[in-house]
């Protein structure tokens, strides 16, 4: 079978500029894809599982991501811009220095995620879970977040600006959440349920 042939180039068809590392795998013929190095994809749409994937210095303008799974996948200084996220599942991603620009997470799955220095413009998660999640550093800008679950969140000197949280009291729980040194601008909370919150 030609690469041509196989699932991830039929389904994923995108412009890649890459720096060639030694040492560093590019065969694009599975579905553990290898560590990509200034990788810039432009238009993408992924339908591929990622495991174990590390990407470096990755620009992603305009990329659809629908029915993605990212295990184990390392985000290093990623930037996403008018990217859109359907029924995602994000198990151990550490984002490091992520900056994310009117990004739509639909139905997205986050489990033991940390999101260091991630700055987060416009973005829209719906129906989105976030478990035992950690964000350092982390700053949301007129962020919508419908039907959120945080499960054991720690906010460090995270500013919300604008954020409007809309949900019934039995939708939105934040439960054990931890608040350090959090500011809340011109933030809006409809109908929000707080167990154990400090």
């Amino acid at each position: 079978m030609s690469k041509k042939c196989t699932p991830l180039w039929r389904e994923a068809h995108f412009e890649v500029n890459m720096l060639k590392t030694p040492g560093v795998r590019t065969t694009f013929g599975g579905s553990d894809v290898a560590s990509h190095h200034y990788t810039t994809l432009h238009y993408t749409t992924l339908y591929t599982p990622l495991h174990y994937t590390t990407l470096h210095n990755t620009t992603t303008a305009t990329t659809q991501l629908h029915f993605t799974t990212l295990h184990y996948t390392k985000l290093h200084y990623t930037t996403l811009h008018s990217t859109t996220l359907h029924y995602t599942t994000l198990h151990y991603p550490p984002l490091h220095f992520t900056t994310l620009h009117y990004t739509t997470l639909h139905s997205t799955t986050t489990t033991t995620t940390q999101l260091h220095s991630t700055t987060m413009h416009s973005t829209t998660l719906h129906y989105t879970k976030l478990h035992y999640t950690t964000l350092h550093y982390t700053t949301l800008h007129s962020t919508t977040l419908h039907y959120t679950t945080f499960h054991y969140t720690s906010l460090h000197y995270t500013t919300l600006h604008y954020t409007t949280t809309t949900t019934t009291t039995t939708t939105t729980q934040r439960h054990s959440t931890t608040l350090h040194y959090t500011k809340l601008h011109y933030t809006t909370l409809h109908y929000t349920t707080l167990h154990y919150t400090e």
